[in-house]
């Protein structure tokens, strides 16, 4: 199974398109064989705001494995979008089993009438005079996520910042920052927590990974997440986590992906990382062969 993280569901019909589909090209040449071994990273949708002064958005649950023994056969990928609840990503065999991260949750609004939720990563706790207001908590006892932080309820009323992978609790209205991995042949984060909004004081920074962030000082406003990062918006109505990705590497003595559904969206990277074919999917869901 694909490392830790796998589940069941009902068996696909398998029924792959060919060459086409995404941004890509199956022309450039690698080896005569299939990839035996893959790296991947999964990262689903984060969450958003909810309102003004709210708690940050919780970042998409992350998955990163290494050397992961291929079973053959077609593999299935979903990209998850981001949103006031985010929505779940996979990398899944042609078994059934699969590697789901779950969407980030939404962050708390102002006054605790809308609680946070729970997530690949949980929303922060929104700003509350009458007491802190409890963050969400991170999915799977927080092995793909973490919880989102209180709101403050005394002096520079503020929320708390959204979840990330490997965040801790407290007050704090930053996002937490998400985990760095090298996977495309350069150090990015990914899956950041969105900073928080303030009533009388100036609003949260976003977490590293494409956390967005909030304005504060009596103005509800500031950023969605950074698409194909996974991270939570900022605490501020109508914002949205950015969307979802799955990243597959391996050596480039094997030949490229035999097959990829064109209802997938992707890029090849042949150059980032030294020997390794990179493949971005950002969008979409179908079906590949190696």
């Amino acid at each position: 199974m694909l490392g830790n993280s796998w589940f069941k569901k009902e068996k696909p019909l398998l029924g792959l398109t060919g060459l086409g589909g995404g941004v890509g090209s199956n022309l450039v040449g690698g080896g005569s064989n299939s990839a035996t071994t893959i790296d991947y990273l999964v990262i689903a949708g984060g969450g958003g705001g909810n309102g003004g002064w709210s708690g940050g958005g919780g970042a998409g649950g992350i998955t990163h494995v290494t050397d992961y023994t291929l079973n053959g056969g077609a593999y299935e990928i979903l990209i998850g979008a981001g949103g006031l609840t985010g929505s779940d990503s996979y990398l899944a065999d042609d078994s059934s089993n699969f590697a789901q991260m779950a969407g980030g949750g939404r962050g708390g609004d102002y006054g605790g009438g809308n609680s946070p939720t729970a997530g690949g990563s949980g929303g922060g706790g929104g700003m509350s005079n009458t007491g802190l207001a409890n963050p969400g908590a991170g999915a799977n006892n927080s092995t793909y996520g973490g919880p989102g932080h209180a709101g403050h309820s005394t002096v520079n009323l503020h929320g708390g910042g959204g979840g990330a992978l490997g965040g801790g609790s407290g007050t704090d209205k930053n996002g937490t920052d998400g985990p760095a991995y090298s996977i495309t042949g350069i150090s990015t984060h990914y899956a950041g927590g969105g900073g928080a909004g303030a009533y009388d004081t100036s609003g949260g920074s976003g977490g590293a990974g494409g956390g967005g962030s909030a304005t504060g000082n009596q103005v509800n406003s500031g950023t969605n997440g950074t698409a194909n990062t996974g991270g939570g918006s900022g605490g501020a109505s109508s914002l949205n986590g950015g969307s979802g990705l799955v990243i597959i590497a391996y050596s480039d003595e094997f030949q490229e992906i035999a097959s990829i559904d064109n209802t997938l969206t992707y890029t090849l990277d042949t150059s980032s990382r030294t020997g390794y074919l990179v493949y971005k999917f950002t969008a979409g869901s179908g079906y590949i062969t190696f």
